[in-house]
């Protein structure tokens, strides 16, 4: 038998496929236990921050397990270890990268 979705997480469910305009987009919620997510946060609802992670598929979070809430467009990490969530640094884009190391040269 399929478990009953809760109010919050069909909001969270269609806000991710009406940002992605794509009715078969997939949603799954965080794995707490030693997971990252890497991707870009495509919307918000009052308990969810919606991430994208493929051109199909995004995952919730939870608002308050987060450190902070991220502002949609924001790319993020969100790193979970023994159900904690932090945001991991992500690394610059290629071009700054190729910049700074000209620069320091």
């Amino acid at each position: 038998m399929a478990e009953e979705k809760s109010g919050a997480v069909i909001e969270a469910e269609l806000t991710a496929k009406n940002v992605l305009n794509n009715a078969l987009a997939q949603q799954v919620a965080a794995q707490k236990n030693a997971n990252m997510y890497c991707g870009r946060v495509i919307g918000e609802t009052p308990t969810f921050v919606v991430q994208q992670l493929t051109k199909q598929h995004t995952v919730r979070h939870d608002k308050h397990d987060l450190p902070r809430i991220p502002k949609v467009g924001e790319e993020v990490r969100i790193a979970y270890l023994n159900k904690v969530a932090t945001f991991i640094e992500a690394p610059k884009h290629k071009q700054e990268r190729k910049r700074t190391h000209a620069i320091t040269l």
